[in-house]
C-alpha cells in the first residue's frame, strides 16, 4: 500500500514538473509547482498544507460559533452561502483555475522577484481572510465573508461597507446594471471607470447614460446587508461593481451589456474561483485613481526594486498600514521562506522638501506609496 501511495505521488509530481522552467518560472501555477518540487510535494498539497492550512479552508462555514451567529444578518449568510461547496470554496483548483485569466502574473523580472510578486499576493489575501493560526504562519483562508460587520437584526441594516452617493451606475428596466461604466462623483463632474478595459482605466468628464438606462445611486441597487467584505481580497463600495463589470465583459464575454447585480453578488459568495478571480482582478486589473499604475505594474516595475516588497503593496490595498505588522509583514515572510527567497530590505534615498529621506521596502509608508505610484 505504501508503495502504491509512493508511486502515485511520483506520478502527480511528474505531470507538474514535466517540460516546467524551475529556473523561471512563470505565473502563479508554475511558480507554486516549482515550489511544490522543491519541498518534495505536490502542487495541491504544497497549497493546501504548506501555503495554507488544509483544516481551516473555509473555517467559517465548517467551524461555526454561536458567538459568530448571534444576529439575523449574520445566521442569513450562513445559512444562504455556507451550504455549498462547503470546506472546498477556497481550494487550489479554484486557484489555478482564477489563475488562468492573469497569464502576465508573476513573469516579471528573475526567479525571485516572481516569487515576490506571488508572496506578496498571498500575503494580502491571507491578512484580508486571516484565522492567524501558528502566529501569522499559516493562513487557512477562514472567511468566506466579513463576518463582523454583519451586526443587524435586519437584510436592511447597513454594514460598515455602504457605498457613498458618490458611486452611481446605469440600470434598465428591468433593474438590471450596465456593465460597461460606473461613474463616482457628481453627474455634472465625475470619475468614469471603464469596465472594459484591461488594466481598468479611469478619466475625467460628463456622466453619459446609455440609452435605455437611467442613473442611479449605486447603494440602491441591492440590500444594505450585502455590502460586507467578499472573497480573498475582501470586494467592498464600488470595488464589487467595478470587478462585476470586467468579469462580464472579459471572462464570461457572452455579448450581454447588462446583468442582474444581486444574483452576481450570490454567485460570487458561493463560488471559490470567482472569489480568486476577484482578487487577482484587484491586484492586476484596478488601479487607485486617474493615471495610477496597477499593483502589478507597482511591483514588478524594474525601475523601482525598493517597490517589489509588500511594504507598499499594504498601503495601496488597505489605504493605510493596518495589519501590516503583525499581519501582512508576517505572512509575507512565511511565504517567501516557503519559496526560498531572500528578502533583505532594499532602500533608497530621496529627496523631499529640500531633506533627504531613505525609503525602505520593508516598511510601509505613505511616501513609499507616493514614490512607487508615480
Amino acid at each position: 500500500m505504501k508503495l502504491k501511495l509512493f508511486l502515485l505521488m511520483i506520478v502527480s509530481l511528474s505531470s507538474y514538473t514535466y517540460a516546467l522552467d524551475c529556473s523561471l518560472p512563470c505565473g502563479a501555477k508554475e511558480l507554486i509547482a516549482c515550489a511544490a518540487k522543491n519541498n518534495d510535494t505536490t502542487p495541491e498539497d504544497f497549497f493546501n498544507y504548506k501555503l495554507f492550512h488544509q483544516m481551516n479552508i473555509d473555517g467559517f462555514c465548517k467551524n461555526p460559533t454561536r458567538t459568530n451567529l448571534k444576529t439575523v444578518q449574520q445566521k442569513h449568510f450562513f445559512d444562504k452561502f455556507c451550504q455549498s461547496k462547503k470546506g472546498s470554496y477556497l481550494n487550489y483548483d479554484s486557484f489555478i483555475a482564477a489563475a488562468k485569466s492573469f497569464p502576465t502574473f508573476g513573469c516579471s523580472g528573475d526567479a525571485d522577484n516572481r516569487y515576490k510578486e506571488l508572496a506578496g499576493f498571498l500575503s494580502t489575501i491571507s491578512e484580508e481572510t486571516t484565522s492567524r493560526l501558528n502566529n501569522y504562519t499559516n493562513d487557512g483562508l477562514y472567511f468566506r465573508y466579513e463576518n463582523s460587520a454583519l451586526k443587524g437584526n435586519s437584510l436592511n441594516h447597513k454594514t460598515s461597507y455602504f457605498p457613498s452617493n458618490g458611486y452611481m451606475v446605469a440600470v434598465n428596466d428591468d433593474g438590471e446594471v450596465s456593465s460597461s461604466s460606473i461613474w463616482f462623483g457628481k453627474p455634472s463632474g465625475s470619475t468614469i471607470m471603464d469596465l472594459e478595459a484591461t488594466p481598468e482605466t479611469l478619466i475625467w468628464g460628463k456622466v453619459d447614460v446609455p440609452d435605455g438606462y437611467r442613473l442611479i445611486n449605486l447603494n440602491k441597487v441591492i440590500a444594505p446587508s450585502y455590502w460586507v467584505g467578499m472573497g480573498p481580497i475582501q470586494l467592498t463600495g464600488g470595488s464589487i461593481i467595478e470587478f462585476f463589470g470586467w468579469y462580464n465583459n472579459n471572462i464570461l464575454k457572452d455579448g450581454a451589456q447588462s446583468y442582474n447585480i444581486s444574483k452576481f453578488i450570490e454567485q460570487y459568495m458561493q463560488d471559490g474561483q470567482m472569489a480568486f478571480t476577484g482578487a487577482f482582478w484587484y491586484w492586476m486589473v484596478r488601479v487607485g485613481g486617474i493615471g495610477y499604475p496597477t499593483i502589478h505594474e507597482i511591483v514588478t516595475n524594474q525601475d523601482k526594486p525598493v517597490c517589489h516588497d509588500i511594504g507598499v503593496a499594504t498601503i495601496i490595498i488597505n489605504g493605510g498600514c493596518r495589519g501590516y505588522n503583525p499581519g501582512r509583514l508576517n505572512y509575507y515572510k512565511y511565504f517567501t521562506n516557503l519559496f526560498h527567497v531572500d528578502i533583505k530590505p532594499v532602500s533608497i534615498p530621496i529627496q523631499k522638501k529640500g531633506k533627504i529621506i531613505t525609503l525602505n521596502s520593508m516598511e510601509c509608508g505613505e511616501q513609499l506609496k507616493r514614490y512607487c505610484q508615480q
